[in-house]
């Protein structure tokens, strides 16, 4: 079997999704808007299935500095607090408020008022807390979680007005109280599916799957608009080549804030037929190294599938695929179907990770997307083609 993608189709697929896609924000209702689009102007039908999440939503935050009250707004929303990333759901700082961390006769805890958002001094030392008296800066929120992931615990920061910085500069060198509150609630999130039925086994579901949401702060060109729109590329190859069993196209949300991935997805009603998930997601920028393959030469990628599928086989007969990354499901009362990285991407050449505004369509190596998305559809497809088990 030869092949071949459309990949100025894929690029340009990218490119539309090239912008901010925050989960439960209007980045990522737009983020699915544009796949839906493009879905039905390929004539394919998808559907979406809503369930709930846990989440954490600010109830108060505020700066109360001599009777005065300040509204304030967290950088990031507590419900990114993670094993990574330290985002505290309730903070009380108190302290001095201070336009610099070395004034003179301040030797307890300073509230740091800032007047820009330097990319480059993300959490200045010294500062307990940081108040930024600026335009909100997207960007600047990836910096800095990456320097609160470094330092593994939070430094409080927040935005205010910058309409209130004469205000608060008068009040400079005076006892403030730094604050907010969080409260736990529920959210629905949004997957988006197609099934491209299959002719032989079609109650045998192989599921493939992207996230639509990015990283805060960041547009995800790579990470992971490149899943996205190599998701629609493989639904359009396998509408034009009927696979033997099922394959179930999911777009999900949620995976950068670690509250829904594809284990909530088989938490819902109709997913227990899945067999195997296989999740697609980035290796294509310039800063990944290219798999030394020959995609032109059929009977190199063929072997590449092969040893792919050797790497994820059972050797038990009775069991299709193991599962090598050892994911437990996260409710041990939920079936887990194995879950593998789709081959084909490239490795990272440096740390650290693309969780940064420099993951732009700009970044995207059309011949690491092109690799990958070759080697993706073929993997796949053999996947769909593999043994079925023997039976219990």
């Amino acid at each position: 079997m030869i092949y071949q993608v459309d990949l100025q189709h894929i690029v340009d697929l990218i490119a539309r999704l090239d912008f901010v896609r925050v989960v439960g924000t209007e980045g990522e209702r737009r983020g699915f808007e544009v796949i839906t689009n493009e879905l039905a102007a390929c004539g394919i039908d998808a559907w979406f299935d809503s369930y709930w999440v846990p989440w954490v939503e600010i109830a108060e935050a505020q700066l109360q500095v001599e009777g005065a009250c300040f509204p304030i707004v967290p950088l990031v929303s507590p419900v990114f607090n993670g094993p990574w990333i330290p985002i505290s759901a309730e903070v009380d700082v108190q302290g001095m408020l201070v336009d610099d961390v070395r004034t003179e006769g301040v030797t307890g805890t300073r509230i740091l008022l800032r007047t820009t958002a330097d990319r480059e001094q993300q959490c200045m030392p010294g500062a307990d807390a940081q108040l930024f008296a600026c335009p909100p800066d997207e960007g600047f929120v990836a910096h800095y979680l990456h320097a609160v992931s470094g330092l593994g615990r939070p430094v409080p920061s927040a935005w205010v007005d910058p309409g209130v910085l004469d205000a608060l500069r008068e009040r400079l060198g005076k006892s403030c109280r730094f604050h907010w509150t969080s409260r736990n609630s529920q959210k629905t999130l949004r997957n988006l599916l197609l099934d491209v039925r299959g002719t032989t086994s079609p109650d045998e579901v192989i599921g493939v799957a992207a996230h639509v949401d990015s990283f805060p702060g960041c547009s995800g060109a790579n990470d992971n608009a490149s899943g996205c729109a190599r998701l629609i590329e493989f639904a359009r190859w396998f509408r034009s080549h009927p696979p033997q069993r099922t394959i179930r196209f999911v777009w999900f949300t949620g995976e950068e804030a670690h509250v829904a991935d594809c284990h909530a997805y088989l938490k819902t009603p109709g997913s227990g037929d899945v067999r195997l998930w296989i999740e697609v997601d980035g290796g294509v920028s310039d800063d990944h190294v290219r798999p030394d393959i020959n995609i032109a030469d059929h009977n190199v990628v063929a072997r590449f599938t092969q040893e792919a599928i050797a790497a994820i086989t059972s050797t038990d007969e009775r069991i299709l695929f193991r599962d090598p990354r050892k994911q437990a499901a996260t409710d041990t009362d939920v079936p887990c179907a194995p879950i593998v990285w789709c081959p084909g991407g490239g490795r990272r050449k440096k740390l650290p990770a693309g969780h940064l505004p420099s993951d732009t369509m700009a970044a995207i190596s059309r011949e690491n997307l092109h690799t990958a998305a070759v080697l993706g559809l073929a993997f796949i497809d053999a996947v769909q083609k593999h043994r079925l088990p023997s039976g219990p």
